[in-house]
């Protein structure tokens, strides 16, 4: 168990934490109040209240992974799947490994991950208590999953991302909603872009403990319920 939890900590998994949104998230959030974990493949998230948990999600067994969170943590209160792959290309230029790999990291893995630290961690507590208490996944999806970018080069990433949006609002209501879990899809815009980069992360603070449900898109201002 981690020294730095306390009996009130608020504990956040955060796939792909040590990016830009993962640090703007931090630097929101009290830490005193805030515990973070985040998967990397090797660029830590710096800060207090941090464990890094350093694994290459493309090959690490899911369930390896969960069994080493409960080892940090007794408890998990939220989930920000914020990972992504990096190899955009068209769809002239599609690979067959390559979009595999990019659905699998996209997709799969944070459906996946989330499903398993669901079952381990909210699925043997009584539903009441994870409402109350806002249990949360907030899955980091794409305006590319909407085709609104106009890049050629972010097709099959788009394509991914669109699968995750689906498949959060299916595994919603068919999963979480039995937990008392809320669930939420972000699909931003480019973080290059301060201002998209900044109301995402402060829309992910705001839902943070959210007990509704929904699409959000701070990128066009768009909201929509699961």
């Amino acid at each position: 168990m981690n020294q730095f939890l306390g009996n009130n900590t608020r504990v956040i998994l955060m796939p792909g934490g040590s990016g830009v949104l993962g640090n703007a998230l931090h630097d929101l959030l009290d830490k005193e109040e805030f515990f973070f974990i985040n998967i990397s493949k090797k660029t830590p998230l710096k800060g207090e209240n941090v464990h890094n948990y350093y694994c290459d999600l493309r090959v690490t067994n899911l369930e390896k992974i969960v069994s080493n969170i409960a080892n940090i943590t007794p408890r998990l209160d939220f989930i920000v799947n914020a990972a992504y792959s990096h190899d955009f290309r068209s769809v002239t230029k599609l690979e067959k490994n390559i979009f595999l790999e990019e659905v699998y990291l996209d997709s799969y893995v944070p459906i996946k991950l989330s499903l398993l630290c669901a079952e381990h961690f909210w699925s043997p507590i009584d539903k009441s208590y994870n409402i109350e208490t806002g249990r949360t996944v907030i899955n980091i999806s794409s305006g590319a999953s909407l085709g609104r970018t106009q890049r050629p080069e972010l097709a099959s990433y788009g394509a991914a991302k669109a699968a995750l949006n689906i498949l959060t609002s299916y595994l919603h209501d068919e999963l979480w909603s039995n937990y008392g879990v809320s669930a939420h899809i972000l699909t931003p815009g480019s973080f290059s872009d301060k201002n998209t980069l900044t109301q995402t992360a402060n829309t992910i603070a705001g839902l943070i403990g959210s007990k509704e449900s929904g699409i959000i898109d701070p990128y066009v201002d768009i909201s929509r319920k699961i």
